[in-house]
């Protein structure tokens, strides 16, 4: 029976071991391609090219911002003024461009501790544990990886050499797991000796008197309160004798509109202002170096004061106090606008008389007295008037609104009569809201007469109903409350936050269409070898590298600083009430977006670049082939350089 076995086999030509001229056997079953990481096919690398590509930008920039720095920090430092704080000045730092990096950093946290605020000071706290993280990251795995990969012999270059594509035997992978149980082992032990430091300084600053003594550290948010409880009294009956104030929210849809733009057209004045002071020192410096002033008095003006320019400025609330000070009545304002400027004249002429006359007497006594800013001593101290000796008055800022068909109007004093009118509309639509004329929000603000009764009524249960009277938040200032947020009921946040879950869920989808055409770019083969972009292989080898290293990752750099404003929107219309609640839910998930976007879909779609033609081909060799190639795409160098390097310097 033996015999018979071994005369068929020479004749059926039947062979051990070499099924993998076979395309139906797989990766797992083909023991030439080496389990995850075959042999490579020994094709050139561009790795050195994109590095270099992406190095020398990022180094030019990053010594632009060295340099900046180095050169106007003595000059800043020069320029810092005495704080009026009760605490202690901050030291100054030696001068010299290195001088004061040592000083710098032998600063004790205390210092830090005692000089800013809690957050302030565990932020630099974790810029250092990334620090040190990152430098015995360098000292475990450079020494023992790179000399692994490098004599690993599997017949790649240039950086590909320091990869785990290089390695052919796959016992020296023990290297990887003895490295990676050190450099994880060391992580866990930071971040676990950090968490204990953070909760027994979180205690000490929230138990301290100068905490305790603030009011927000006594004040409990309650929000989705239920309709029966919106009363004050059902309130402190609910928590006790230690309830000191409640305040119970109310608010008005035409009030909200009416802040608003409020706020709108303050900031509109202060850009006007901002302008007309830039225009006027412009001409200011022209004409100084036309006419350089002399000892006795500055250069003349190069525009006279008119009178339209002048009345521009009639409608502020009064004249600044460095001198005595002059009403101009509304009827003044109404006879400048009907063209009879003569009582303004005379009034201008009144404040010129008596704002300047210790200037003038300065100038008598001292004939080389030059004015502070190098104007006349006799310049009226009128608002506007400054800027009238130097531009005309079609120069000022103007806007044209739509109420007014259009028609130019000087923006400074059309905002300063505008901010008049809003703030009187609303002053009396406060006075209604507090008389209960508007909305009550389903949420409260309770105080309490100690730090510890504050403390126990956040932790207890006060409502059988679940998400009733919560979520509650203590220690939260009036700025970081998302006041729109609180009038929300339970069931409207429920909903929302279903709804903005799901939005995330396919904005992390569709966002890995961009980051993939990113990853594609990276791979300049894959590229030219497409029919309409085959003028990519005439291109220098600088180019390519620069397309393939540099502009990848700046521009999902770019890609990705979008995501955190987006999550903060709907961080705030998921109906979370506190900003600082906001930040931690963009920081939750735009964790996810950097897990999905730049690890996952940058790494496959590089890699499966490189092969999509021999996947189309060969299907079944898919594995190999991916297995070949993503160790070559996990070279993320390029991506980390343009980030950090420059961004230390200029922060």
């Amino acid at each position: 029976m033996t015999s018979s076995w071994a005369s068929l086999l020479p004749r059926t030509d039947f062979q051990f071991g070499v099924e993998g001229d076979d395309s139906r056997v797989g990766s797992t079953r083909n023991g030439s391609s080496g389990g995850t990481l075959s042999a490579n096919s020994n094709e050139k690398s561009s790795s050195l090219q994109s590095l270099g590509a992406t190095f020398i930008p990022v180094a030019i920039y990053a010594t632009c911002c060295l340099l900046f720095l180095l050169l106007l920090s003595p000059e800043m430092r020069s320029r810092l003024c005495s704080s009026d704080n009760a605490h202690p000045a901050t030291p100054i730092l030696p001068n010299g461009w290195f001088n004061w990096v040592i000083p710098f950093f032998k600063i004790p946290d205390t210092f830090i501790l005692n000089h800013s605020s809690l957050d302030g000071f565990f932020f630099l706290r974790y810029l250092r544990v990334l620090r040190n993280i990152f430098l015995v990251g360098i000292c475990i795995t450079w020494p023992i990886l790179f000399a692994v990969h490098i004599t690993g012999h599997n017949g790649v270059n240039q950086l590909d050499i320091l990869t785990i594509g290089n390695i052919k035997d796959p016992r020296r992978m023990w290297a990887h797991v003895v490295v990676a149980w050190l450099f994880f082992g060391f992580v866990l032990f930071t971040i676990s000796r950090e968490c204990i430091y953070y909760v027994g300084i979180r205690q000490a600053f929230l138990s301290s008197p100068h905490y305790a003594k603030r009011l927000s550290s006594r004040t409990l948010l309650v929000t989705s309160i239920p309709e029966r409880y919106l009363d004050e009294a059902r309130i402190r009956k609910l928590y006790g004798d230690a309830v000191k104030r409640v305040w119970i929210p109310r608010t008005a849809k035409a009030l909200i509109k009416l802040v608003e733009e409020r706020d709108q057209t303050a900031l509109r004045l202060e850009k006007a202002e901002i302008t007309l002071i830039k225009k006027a020192n412009m001409a200011r410096k022209k004409q100084l170096k036309i006419q350089p002033p002399t000892t006795s008095s500055s250069a003349e003006p190069c525009a006279a004061p008119s009178n339209s320019s002048i009345r521009t400025e009639t409608d502020s609330e009064q004249p600044r106090s460095s001198g005595p000070r002059v009403e101009i009545t509304e009827n003044d304002n109404t006879q400048n606008e009907n063209g009879q400027d003569q009582g303004f004249k005379s009034n201008l002429t009144q404040v010129s008389q008596t704002d300047t006359h210790d200037l003038l007497e300065k100038a008598a006594e001292d004939p080389e007295y030059v004015h502070p800013y190098g104007l006349n001593p006799d310049l009226p101290d009128v608002r506007g008037s400054v800027a009238a000796q130097w531009i005309p008055v079609t120069v000022r800022p103007h806007h044209r609104p739509l109420h007014n068909f259009f028609r130019r109007v000087d923006t400074i004093r059309w905002c300063r009569k505008r901010l008049k009118e809003l703030n009187l509309e609303i002053f009396k639509l406060r006075r209604q809201v507090r008389r209960g004329d508007g909305t009550t929000l389903p949420a409260a603000f309770i105080e309490f007469d100690t730090q510890e009764s504050a403390q126990a009524a956040h932790q207890i249960v006060a409502h059988h109903r679940p998400l009733q009277l919560a979520p509650r938040i203590l220690g939260v200032r009036p700025d970081e409350v998302v006041w729109s947020s609180l009038r929300m009921r339970w069931w409207e946040r429920i909903i929302r936050r279903f709804l903005i879950m799901g939005l995330v869920t396919v904005a992390i989808i569709f966002w890995s269409i961009p980051s993939a055409f990113i990853g594609i770019i990276s791979n300049i083969k894959f590229l030219s070898s497409l029919p309409f972009l085959t003028w990519i292989k005439l291109l220098p080898g600088a180019v390519t590298g620069f397309l393939q290293g540099f502009l990848p990752a700046i521009a999902l750099s770019f890609w990705m600083s979008l995501v955190p404003a987006m999550l903060r929107f709907c961080g705030i219309r998921a109906g979370i009430p506190s900003m600082v609640l906001v930040e931690l839910f963009t920081q939750e998930v735009y964790f996810a977006f950097q897990i999905v976007q730049v690890f996952l879909i940058t790494t496959l779609t590089s890699a499966a670049s490189a092969t999509v033609m021999t996947i189309i081909k060969e299907p079944l060799k898919t594995p190999d082939l991916l297995a070949e190639n993503l160790p070559k795409a996990s070279n993320f160098l390029p991506v980390v350089y343009p980030r950090p390097v420059p961004g230390h310097w200029r922060h």
